[in-house]
C-alpha cells in the first residue's frame, strides 16, 4: 500500500503473513470490520519510502476470504491538509481452502452457461425474463458447420406467468428463490409464486443446450413438497403460459424492427400445433412443446433495455418478436417441457440432465469448464477465445493450449498443434481468424506459443514423434524451425531478430497488448514477454547458444536496478537497435513471463520482480499498469486528441465508449486474469517449497470470479480500481486454462 494513493485497491493477504504499508508522509492507519475497529497503529520512520508500519498476521480462523476495512491518514507537514484513503484487506483462506461454489442467494450478474461442439452458446441471465446484453440468448447458433463464425442469436429469452384460479403471476427475480448454473450445460431456477390465498406455488425451471447440437430444452415443473409452509395443493391446477421472444441476427448486433423483421418475421412462422417453425432466412428453427396448445398471437416489444451496452457506449436497445404463446395446465407432480432447435440434416439434439449437486473445488469442474472452448475447425479442433463475443484467435487458442495440454485434453491439443502448424507461412500465423480468412497475421507473439504448445505437449507426453507428423505439407518440426529462421531474418510482415543482441523486434500492436486505432498502448520495439517466448523457443529447439545470447542481453538491457524491475519494453522503430532502444519505466506484468520461461533466474532479480508486481495485484487479477508517475510518456491520441495523462497513463475503470475510454484503459491499469496465475507461477519458481501455499493461496483469489458471473468461468478483465468490478468477454478462454494451468504446478503431489 503506498500512500497517498489516488485510488483504493483491494490487497490480499495469505495466512499468516504480515502486511507492510509504506509511505512517503507520516500516515496513521487503523482496520475495521463493519463498525468494530480491529487495530490501530501510526507510521515510523525508516521505511523505503520514508515511513512504515507493519499489521501483524490476523488470526487463520478469519482467513475465509473476508474483506476488512481499511483507513489511512496521510500527514504531508508545513501545514499541507491530510489526506484520508479507504480500501480493503482481502483475508484469503489457507491453501485448498477457497470455496469455489455460487451463492444462489447473489443473483446481481449470474448467469446461465452452456455451449456446444460447434461454438453456439447459451447465455441467459439468472433473472429470469431480463436481458442484460445482445448477446444474451437461449439459443445463438453458430450457422456454419465448418468452422466457427459470428454466432446468430435466435431465441433471446421466453418470458413466463402462472396462472392460479384466474390470479396471473409473471416469473421473474422477484419471486426466484433459488438458482443454480452448473459449467455442463445445464441450470436451474426454483420460484417460490404467489397464488392467492395466502399460498405459494413452487415451479422448477430446468435448462439444458445439447453439447453437439444447436437446441435448448426448458423444462417446467411443480414438485411437490408437502414440507413446504402455504404450498399450493398439488391437486389445484395451474395454467402455465409462455411466450418465447425471437430475433434473428449476428450477435454482435441489435434488432430494429422497422429495418425489415416487422414484415418479414410473422411470415417466416408456420404453425404445427404444438409449437411452430420460425424460417426468417432458409434455415429453421423448430420449437415444440409437450402437453402444451400453441396459440398464434403475434407481439413485437420495442427497444428492450440493454444495461451492459450502455455500459460501453453500444447501441443499447433491440426490438423482438413472439409469434404467439404456448399453454397447459400443470398440476402438482407435473412437467411441461420447450424444445428450440436449429433443424439440421441427420442431426438429433440430445440434452444432458441437471444434477443438484454442488461443486466445490476446482477438480470437480475441470474438464467441463475447459471443454467450452475446444470446438470443431474443418474436421479438426480449434479453441473458442472467449463466449459470447469471440472466435477461433492464434495468439488465444494458443495460449489456452498450455493449460489444455496440462489437464489431459491431449488428442484435442495434438490437433490443435497440427491444425494451427499448417496455418505457418514465412514464421507467420494467424492472429484473428474469421470464418476461412486467415490474412490477419499481425502478431509476433502466437508463432512462439506455438513452439511452447509443442514444448508442453511434449513434456506432458511424452510423445516427440508429433515432431514427425505431417501438418499439411511439412512435418511439424520443420514447421517450427521455420518460424524460427523467419524470425532471425525477418518474416513478411515485419518481425526480425536484432543481429548484435538476437532480441526480436515486433511491430506495433502485435504482442497481446494490441490496441491498436488509436494505438493505446504503444509497445513498438522489443516488448519483454517476446524474448522470453524467443528464448524459451529456441531453447527448446536445441539453439542454445542463440538462446544464452537472448538470456544476456535481456538481463541487461531489460532489468533497471534502479527501479528494482524490468522496462516493459525497449521502444524502437524497425531501424534501431535493441541497444539503442529507449527502455521504459512502466511496471507492467509482462516481466513475469522472463521469470517463468527461465530467462532471468538470478534470485534476486527474481524477488525483486515480484515484489515490484505485487503492486499490480488483485483479487484474482493483474493490472496492466501501475498507479503511478511515469517518465516515459505514454500519450494516447485519436484525431489529434490527447485521451489521457502521458505521465500518469493508470486507468482504473474499463466503461464508457470503446476508441475514446475503453481502449485507453485496456492494456493501461485494467486488470487481466489470464496473466495473474504467471505471478503465482513466479513465486513459486522463485521461492520454491517454502511458498507453494503461499502461492496457492493467492491463485485461489480467483475463486470470486469464478462464483460470480458465469459461474465456473473466469471473465476477460476486470476493473483496476476497486471494487474491481468484471467486464470484458464474460467468459475467457485463457483465464480459465492458464488458472487451471498453474493450479496443476501447484498441487503437484498435494
Amino acid at each position: 500500500w503506498a500512500a497517498p494513493a489516488d485510488t483504493a485497491r483491494v490487497v490480499m493477504v495469505p495466512p499468516g503473513d504480515s502486511l507492510l504499508i509504506e509511505s512517503v508522509a507520516p500516515f496513521r492507519f487503523s482496520v475495521a470490520e463493519g463498525k468494530r475497529h480491529l487495530f490501530r497503529a501510526d507510521s515510523m520512520p525508516g521505511g523505503k519510502r520514508g515511513f512504515f508500519a507493519i499489521l501483524p498476521p490476523f488470526d487463520r480462523e478469519r482467513h475465509d476470504g473476508r474483506k476488512l476495512e481499511v483507513y489511512l491518514t496521510a500527514f504531508g507537514g508545513d501545514g499541507a491538509p491530510a489526506q484520508h484513503r479507504r480500501g480493503e484487506i482481502m483475508l484469503l483462506p489457507p491453501a485448498g481452502k477457497a470455496d469455489f461454489s455460487v451463492s444462489p442467494e447473489n443473483r446481481r450478474g449470474l448467469a446461465a452457461f452452456g455451449t456446444n461442439s460447434t461454438g453456439g452458446y447459451a447465455y441467459i441471465p439468472a433473472r429470469w425474463g431480463e436481458l442484460a446484453s445482445k448477446y444474451n440468448a437461449l439459443l445463438a447458433a453458430n450457422l456454419n458447420m465448418e468452422h466457427p463464425v459470428d454466432r446468430t442469436v435466435i431465441f433471446s429469452r421466453c418470458r413466463a406467468w402462472l396462472v392460479v384460479n384466474d390470479f396471473s403471476q409473471e416469473l421473474s427475480d422477484a419471486t426466484i428463490n433459488d438458482f443454480r448454473s452448473h459449467p455442463d450445460n445445464t441450470a436451474r431456477w426454483v420460484f417460490r409464486i404467489p397464488s392467492g390465498q395466502g399460498t405459494r406455488a413452487t415451479l422448477q425451471v430446468d435448462l439444458a443446450f445439447a453439447p453437439d447440437a444447436d437446441a435448448v430444452r426448458l423444462t417446467f415443473s411443480r414438485p411437490v413438497d408437502r414440507e413446504l409452509r402455504g404450498e399450493l395443493s398439488p391437486a389445484t391446477a395451474a395454467k402455465l403460459i409462455l411466450r418465447p421472444d425471437l430475433e434473428w441476427r449476428v450477435n454482435h448486433e441489435v434488432t430494429k424492427a422497422y429495418a425489415g423483421p416487422e414484415q418479414n418475421f410473422p411470415k417466416a412462422v408456420r404453425p404445427t400445433g404444438n409449437g411452430f417453425v420460425f424460417s426468417p432466412f432458409g434455415q429453421s428453427v423448430e420449437f415444440s412443446a409437450d402437453a402444451a396448445k400453441f396459440n398464434v398471437q403475434t407481439e413485437w416489444r420495442y427497444m428492450v433495455d440493454l444495461p451492459f451496452e450502455r455500459k460501453y457506449g453500444l447501441a443499447d436497445k433491440t426490438d423482438l418478436f413472439s409469434p404467439g404463446y404456448f399453454e397447459c395446465q400443470l398440476a402438482g407432480g407435473a412437467s411441461m417441457t420447450l424444445t428450440a432447435e436449429l433443424k439440421r440434416e441427420g442431426s438429433t439434439a440430445v440434452v444432458p440432465e441437471f444434477s443438484p449437486e454442488r461443486l466445490h473445488r476446482p477438480h470437480e469442474f475441470i474438464d467441463a469448464s475447459l471443454g467450452h472452448y475446444v470446438v470443431k475447425r474443418d474436421g479438426r479442433r480449434t479453441v473458442i477465445a472467449g463466449y459470447p463475443w469471440f472466435l477461433d484467435w492464434g495468439r488465444d487458442t494458443l495460449i489456452a493450449l498450455r493449460g489444455l495440454v496440462r489437464c489431459g485434453f491431449h488428442e484435442e491439443c495434438a490437433e490443435i498443434i497440427r491444425q494451427f502448424a499448417s496455418f505457418e507461412d514465412r514464421g507467420t500465423i494467424p492472429n484473428m481468424i474469421h470464418g476461412e480468412d486467415t490474412g490477419n497475421r499481425d502478431t509476433s507473439d502466437a508463432p512462439l506459443y506455438l513452439i511452447v504448445a509443442v514444448r508442453d505437449y511434449i513434456d506432458a507426453t511424452g510423445n516427440s514423434a508429433i515432431l514427425r507428423e505431417r501438418c499439411g505439407a511439412r512435418p511439424l518440426r520443420e514447421i517450427l524451425e521455420s518460424i524460427v529462421a523467419h524470425y532471425r531474418t525477418g518474416t513478411p510482415n515485419g518481425i526480425f531478430a536484432d543481429p548484435e543482441t538476437l532480441l526480436v523486434y515486433s511491430p506495433a500492436h502485435f504482442s497481446w497488448m494490441d490496441t491498436a486505432h488509436p494505438a493505446a498502448t504503444p509497445r513498438e520495439g522489443y516488448p519483454v514477454e517476446i524474448q522470453a517466448l524467443w528464448y524459451a523457443a529456441l531453447d527448446f529447439l536445441g539453439h542454445r547458444d542463440e538462446a544464452e545470447r537472448v538470456k544476456a542481453a535481456v538481463k541487461k538491457l531489460f532489468f533497471r536496478p534502479e527501479l528494482g524491475f524490468c522496462a516493459d519494453c525497449l521502444h524502437a522503430g524497425r531501424s534501431a537497435k535493441a541497444s539503442a532502444a529507449a527502455a521504459d519505466d512502466h511496471l507492467r506484468p509482462n516481466q513475469l513471463f522472463a521469470v517463468t520461461f527461465g530467462v532471468l533466474t538470478e534470485t534476486n532479480i527474481r524477488r525483486s520482480i515480484l515484489d515490484a508486481c505485487g503492486e499490480l495485484l488483485v483479487p484474482g487479477a493483474i493490472r496492466t499498469l501501475a498507479d503511478r508517475k511515469v517518465e516515459y510518456l505514454l500519450p494516447v491520441v485519436r484525431d489529434g486528441k490527447l485521451l489521457n495523462d502521458p505521465s500518469r497513463p493508470y486507468r482504473g475503470r474499463y466503461e464508457g465508449p470503446e476508441d475514446t475510454s475503453r481502449k485507453v484503459a485496456y492494456h493501461n491499469g485494467t486488470a487481466w486474469c489470464w496473466p495473474f496465475p504467471a505471478y503465482c507461477e513466479a513465486l513459486y519458481l522463485t521461492g520454491g517449497e517454502a511458498v507453494r501455499d503461499r502461492a496457492r493461496s493467492l491463485l485461489e483469489s480467483m475463486s470470486g470470479l469464478f462464483n460470480s458471473g458465469i459461474p465456473f468461468q473466469p471473465p476477460e478483465v476486470v476493473d483496476g480500481d476497486a471494487p474491481h468490478e468484471p467486464g470484458g468477454c464474460p467468459a475467457q478462454a485463457w483465464s480459465v486454462s492458464e488458472f487451471f494451468r498453474v493450479n496443476a504446478l501447484l498441487t503437484k503431489g498435494v
